[in-house]
């Protein structure tokens, strides 16, 4: 195969902005939901604004082969000035960009990610409409010998039927990273999706909602997901760590212990993390290990690529003995 590892999703301008805001919950008892404030009709001074490549299928690729492996990118981009500084980064980062097609009267979107005084974050993406008819599916799994889709749109979901039909074609491992789009608008093809996977990973958030409960027992919620027909599920939960489940063993994950920053980019670093460590021979426990020192290492700076480490440093980092994991 041409490349170990091929992500499928998107790719956008991450521009972060740092100003002072409050945490405000509204509502009550079990539907109580938490939202980041500025006061309204102020003037607020913005601190601080960070810019970095960003796009959950982006950072999936950048994760792969700054750990290693000989990743490709399949995403559209445009003919903006934004375009040009993906497509450098991608070389710098030698990740393949020969799945990457350029609509040059376009752009190529970008994230206002407004990071709360805790670190997390509450992003607004602007997606540009794009013609995903131009990604080539079949080239992309014959070349390939993983697949790891993420960060689906309304423009690109036309591209799941064919990912899936693949999937069950050549028997390739699938793993997936489902946007709150496929979580919230198109779940029934995700479902799909979920049940021919070799892994699946979402926030705690969005696994709620992808179960349409608003609260339940963790193991429950990692069992209902797994039931579909996955292989492994891993629920994201921010300074709370990670849940892991495979069918057998029921895992929580601590945290790599941080000052955060900014959470953006976070848990897609933590998922591919953990592929590549299994990839390579690691243990469960280790490949998770290592998954949340990584993690831990995004979240520290603002941007969702910039604190990516390389398989050494994270080796060494996992001889610190700092990440603990339990049984649920």
């Amino acid at each position: 195969m041409k490349y170990q590892v091929s992500t499928i999703g998107d790719c956008i301008k991450d521009i972060f902005v740092i100003a002072p805001s409050e945490v405000m919950t509204k509502g009550y008892f079990g539907s109580a939901k938490k939202y980041l404030s500025f006061p309204y009709g102020d003037k607020i001074t913005i601190q601080k604004v960070e810019y970095d490549l960003g796009g959950s299928a982006c950072n999936g690729a950048i994760t792969f082969s700054r750990l290693g492996f000989k990743a490709a990118l399949s995403t559209i981009v445009g003919g903006d000035i934004y375009s040009r500084e993906a497509l450098e980064i991608l070389k710098k980062e030698k990740i393949s960009n020969y799945f990457v097609f350029q609509e040059k009267g376009s752009s190529l979107g970008f994230s206002i990610i407004l990071t709360g005084p805790d670190g997390d974050r509450t992003i607004l993406v602007h997606r540009v409409e794009k013609d995903y008819t131009n990604i080539n599916v079949g080239k992309i799994f014959e070349a390939s010998e993983v697949i790891y889709v993420a960060g689906i749109n309304k423009y690109s979901k036309i591209l799941q039927k064919k990912i899936l039909a693949y999937t069950v074609n050549t028997k390739k491992p699938l793993f997936l990273n489902p946007s709150s789009y496929q979580i919230k608008e198109g779940r029934r093809m995700l479902v799909k999706m979920i049940s021919r996977s070799t892994g699946v990973c979402m926030n705690y958030v969005e696994a709620l909602a992808f179960v349409r409960k608003k609260k339940m027992r963790r193991k429950d919620l990692l069992s209902t997901i797994h039931r579909i027909g996955t292989g492994f599920v891993i629920i994201t939960m921010g300074s709370r760590g990670a849940l892991f489940y495979d069918g057998t063993d029921f895992y929580k994950i601590g945290i790599y212990k941080m000052k955060v920053k900014d959470s953006a980019g976070s848990g897609d670093a933590f998922f591919a993390t953990y592929i590549a460590g299994r990839m390579k021979g690691e243990s469960t426990e280790d490949s998770l290990k290592l998954a949340a020192i990584n993690s831990g290492h995004v979240a520290s700076v603002y941007g969702a690529q910039k604190g990516l480490l390389r398989w050494g440093e994270l080796k060494e980092k996992l001889g610190e003995g700092k990440v603990k994991i339990t049984n649920l």
